[in-house]
């Protein structure tokens, strides 16, 4: 998955990362999008502060386009819990439930841009 977290205006971080879900996952999905909030100790993290390794409970269900709750908490220090803020942009049929853990890199390569 490809990762835009934006701190504040004019200020992106990128990052590359993997979602593994465990327990039930019936049907097919073409594509998802998933915003989420970001709640961590401190508004001061540091570049590339949400890489990491995150997990959590999930469940989602959709029927053409489906809506989903996810919390996952890890990153620095295992810190930093991440929610979403909307609903899932689902296209297809499916239905899952379990635990789900996310792993994300800071993508070095699209470095942090900052506009003034």
């Amino acid at each position: 998955m490809d990762c835009a977290y934006a701190l504040q205006p004019g200020y992106t971080e990128y990052y590359l990362g993997s979602i593994t879900k465990f327990g039930a996952d019936i049907g097919y999905r073409k594509s998802g999008v998933i915003l989420w909030a970001v709640l961590a100790p401190t508004t001061n993290l540091g570049q590339g502060a949400l890489a990491g390794h995150y997990g959590g409970a999930t469940a989602n269900a959709a029927l053409g386009v489906g809506a989903g709750a996810n919390v996952l908490v890890g990153g620095f220090n295992s810190s930093i819990a991440v929610q979403p803020v909307s609903i899932e942009g689902q296209n297809g049929l499916n239905l899952a439930a379990g635990v789900a853990s996310m792993s994300m890199a800071f993508n070095k390569e699209k470095p942090a841009k900052s506009t003034p």
